[in-house]
This record gives C-alpha cells, structure tokens and sequence, in this order.
C-alpha cells in the first residue's frame, strides 16, 4: 500500500485517511475494487505490535521485527480514520528520538534509565517489563499483496497472530470523499473499520 514518510518538522506529511476489515469472507471484496488495478508488491513477514490501553490511538510496531514503526490517529469520519505516519527507525535507537513523537503514556512504559536500544529485541523486552497496565507483544504473520488504482491503493492479506488466522483487506486514500465512494462501490459500506490495534486487543485480551 501507498507509504509515506513524515517528519516532526511537517506533521502532517504523509497523512491517509485508512479503511481495513477482518474477516473469512472479505476476499470476495478485490474483484469490485477495480478491475484495472496495477499490482505493487508482494511479500511475507512477521510484525511485532505493542498492544494495550495507552496504545488506542497510536499504533506502534516492529517491521519485520526490525524496524520501529509509529503512526498516529488524527480523526475519524465516518466509518474511516486518518493516520498520520511519524516513524520508521532503524537500531540501534536513542530514547530521546522517541520522546519526540511519542507521548508520555507510551514512553512510561519503557524503563526510565534505558537511553540507548541496541536492537529490536532490546526494545520488545524493556516496552514489556515496564509499566501498568501491561503492554502485550503480539506478532503477526502476514502475507500481504498490495495494488494501486487511481486515487488509492489497497492490501488483501492472510495474518495469524495467538493461534488465529484469517484474512484482511485494507484500503487507503489520502482523500476521504474518494475512499467513501470506493468502499460503497466495493460493497463495502455496511462493513465496520477495525484497525489492527482493535483487532488485536479483541484477540490478545487486552
């Protein structure tokens, strides 16, 4: 799906308006999503979220269980959200470069004396060891297509994650009347938007 970076200096850089469901069934949704539609990418990979209470408008993961990605929910409207993407950083990783982005009920979970994260396992177990309530690690597997049409992109995957395995299907925009439009053309529009934290959170108990 269609990346974009953003940065302090410009923070809302890159912002996309984002519809995703779960779900057996929402294969059967790509056909209406345009039949000229131009196939980006394809790829597998285990991503590792931190999920729980102070993570529901944010969403913060390992890539690939080594990059660190964060994005931010801006707004909702209607059965869509607007995230802002903040970061993705390579280990070793400084502490102050996450005081930058991050808010302080993310960063209090982390242990106040750690200033450097040599590696992405270092960070998994200091955001686990510290803080209440508690902050889960949840990795996902993913298999993930991605395509572009003219004004937007989605990404239909099969992801397993604590003994679950189902299929996802997301699309996004960075306009939000065309992303209302393609999701009611795609039948889409009795469906409910849930994000990857929400869904983990249902599954993960958290």
């Amino acid at each position: 799906m269609m990346i974009m970076e953003a940065s302090a200096g410009n923070p809302r850089l890159g912002a996309r308006f984002e519809f995703r469901v779960f779900g057996p069934g929402v294969g059967r949704f790509s056909a209406q999503l345009g039949p000229h539609a131009r196939r980006t990418d394809k790829d597998r990979r285990t991503d590792r979220y931190f999920v729980g209470p102070a993570f529901r408008r944010y969403s913060l993961k390992l890539r690939g269980q080594q990059q660190l990605d964060a994005k931010r929910l801006l707004r909702r409207e209607g059965k869509i959200e607007q995230w802002q993407p903040l970061f993705k950083l390579d280990f070793p990783l400084d502490r102050s470069v996450l005081e930058a982005e991050l808010p302080p009920a993310i960063l209090r979970h982390l242990s106040p004396g750690r200033v450097l994260f040599e590696t992405a396992e270092a960070f998994s177990e200091a955001m686990s060891a510290a803080g209440r309530p508690r902050v889960a690690c949840v990795d996902v597997s993913k298999s993930r297509t991605r395509y572009d049409a003219d004004g937007f992109s989605w990404e239909s995957a099969i992801v397993s994650s604590n003994g679950w395995t189902t299929r996802s299907l997301a699309i996004e925009s960075l306009s939000a009347s065309l992303l209302h439009s393609v999701l009611w053309q795609a039948g889409l529009g009795g469906e409910c938007n849930v994000n990857y934290q929400d869904f983990l959170a249902r599954i993960s108990d958290c």
